[in-house]
């Protein structure tokens, strides 16, 4: 069986965001592709736009999209990122 240890809360006790979750002011999510975070980069020498993927790290529902649908909406967000998750797993090892 493979384990996965859930992330609930991008915040601390504090209410401060934890420094490791990147997240996008302007648009209120946290920035991703199907639900695998991802860092946003620009190469300094070329300009070039560009995302790392933040290994192990997953997002869905209002923080993957927005505040946007319904109990339904959220449903079909988080098959889309547990089918990502299991996609990109057997690349990275058992870690």
């Amino acid at each position: 069986m493979n384990e996965c240890t859930p992330l609930v809360d991008g915040y601390d006790a504090a209410n401060e965001r934890k420094a490791f979750i990147p997240f996008d002011d302007a648009a209120g999510v946290v920035p991703n592709l199907v639900g695998r975070v991802v860092r946003p980069t620009t190469n300094e020498d070329t300009g070039e736009f560009t995302t790392q993927a933040v290994h192990g790290l997953y997002v869905c529902g209002w923080l993957k999209r927005g505040p946007t649908g319904i109990i339904g909406t959220n449903l079909v967000c988080a098959e889309e990122t547990v089918a990502a998750g299991a996609y990109t797993r057997p690349h990275f090892g058992s870690t």
